[in-house]
């Protein structure tokens, strides 16, 4: 039933027969991750999906793709399913040997997902159970990888800034490939999804300490530089909204600008433009900017 699986396997897991790969891709191209199988094999998909539905302690999410870093499947186990391992954890003590050994066989081929049913047979009131339990899972220890024996009963998704617990309501993905069309992927099969979208992570490498000012990258009209900025209320004087003066004190107008909370700091990127004119004053988030009719150059930030 769990056998090994390779490529090939998964094509024949997740391709319906007879089924024919989907026309072109279209000019956006949906979200790309790469699939890690049960057994450490991976393949890249298209993931067609635009949102998850995840159930967690706190009620029910609805995640976009486009926001997912990653998703770790949890174990996965159907009513249906528990309901056959139960019936076969009682097996193990029918007083019909081939009825046990069929039992055994059984718990085996459901690998990891019998694993809980089995732990909690060890201490069952028949001794006969309780001694076969714990022989099976000797057996199954050796060999299902550890990180498969500790599965959690949950999914984890990681996001650009969270990581959420749950269950993911669906027991398929819709994806596509170039090689195989569109397939519906079986997340009893898959261990990890991963679509690299890491622009936190890779923004912080980048990151400068933030200045007072900008006053020093006038000559940098069209660049776009990263700062790790702590927001403040005291401090310098902010010209401008939305796009301010190079000498606008960078801290104050990012919480004016509303992309950081005085004390909080975060990766921000900043725009260098150049001569402007006609800078905005307004009040926002407890920042008061002041209009200003021309200045050599100025900036605004990247969202």
């Amino acid at each position: 039933m769990w056998q090994q699986l390779s490529f090939m396997a998964l094509v024949a897991i997740v391709f319906p027969l007879g089924a024919q790969p989907a026309g072109p891709f279209t000019s956006k191209p949906p979200q790309l991750v790469d699939v890690v199988l049960t057994d450490k094999s991976k393949v890249r998909f298209q993931i067609l999906e635009e949102k998850l539905q995840l159930k967690t302690e706190y009620g029910m999410l609805e995640i976009p793709m486009k926001d997912v870093v990653s998703i770790k499947i949890g174990l996965r186990i159907s009513e249906a399913e528990e309901k056959i391992i139960a019936n076969a954890i009682a097996d193990l003590g029918n007083a019909e040997f081939r009825t046990r050994e069929g039992a055994g066989k059984l718990l085996k081929e459901f690998r990891e997902k019998s694993l809980p049913a089995l732990k909690v047979a060890l201490n069952h009131e028949d001794g006969e159970i309780s001694k076969r339990a714990e022989e099976i899972l000797f057996q199954m220890e050796n060999l299902i990888p550890e990180e498969r024996q500790q599965l959690p009963p949950y999914d984890v998704v990681t996001t650009k800034t969270s990581k959420i617990a749950g269950v993911l309501q669906k027991d398929t993905i819709q994806a596509k490939s170039i090689a195989l069309g569109e397939v519906t992927l079986k997340l009893d099969f898959v261990d990890l999804l991963d679509t690299g979208n890491r622009e936190e992570e890779n923004l912080a490498k980048l990151a400068e300490p933030a200045p007072t000012t900008l006053t020093t990258h006038q000559q940098h009209v069209g660049k776009t530089f990263v700062f790790k900025v702590t927001g403040k209320l005291e401090g310098g004087s902010v010209w401008g909204t939305d796009f301010y003066t190079l000498d606008s004190d960078l801290a104050r107008a990012a919480v004016h600008a509303g992309l950081v909370k005085p004390g909080q700091t975060k990766i921000i990127k900043v725009a260098i433009l150049g001569p402007s004119v006609n800078f905005q004053g307004t009040e926002r988030n407890r920042i008061v900017s002041s209009p200003y009719q021309s200045y050599p150059g100025a900036y605004r930030f990247v969202k």
